[in-house]
């Protein structure tokens, strides 16, 4: 279900900036897989606010995120799962690239996922 026209995979890290993969690609393929048999394995090998790749951020959120991180160079994401203030589950996926070097990407990045889990 999901359109593949759209995407280009050049390396493996999958935040190269010779990747082109859309937001709403990835949001639309966290539904789907919101909705196979093994979504709970994957949902719990992503990382929250308490270990992995996200420690430390955004512990005002604890429980209420699962996530997946991507670095490289001046490009950066997040995408992931979200129950937001209003009790609301939503996929997310916030993408950066090429920020000005005087931009720090991860408190963007919080300050973004602050704003979706107020707002929705």
């Amino acid at each position: 279900g999901l359109n593949f026209n759209d995407i280009q995979i050049v390396d493996g890290s999958g935040a190269s900036m010779n990747d082109y993969v859309t937001a709403d690609f990835m949001t639309s393929a966290l539904k789907i897989i919101s909705k196979s048999n093994s979504f709970n394995n994957i949902k719990n090998s992503m990382t929250d606010t308490n270990i992995g790749t996200f420690k430390g951020r955004l512990p005002e959120l604890n429980g209420k995120l699962k996530v997946k991180t991507g670095t490289n160079a001046n490009t950066s994401g997040v995408v992931g799962y979200m129950e937001t203030k209003s009790g609301k589950s939503i996929t997310f996926a916030v993408m950066l690239d090429n920020l000005p070097k005087n931009v720090n990407s991860k408190k963007f990045e919080n300050e973004i996922i602050k704003s979706i889990y107020n707002e929705f």
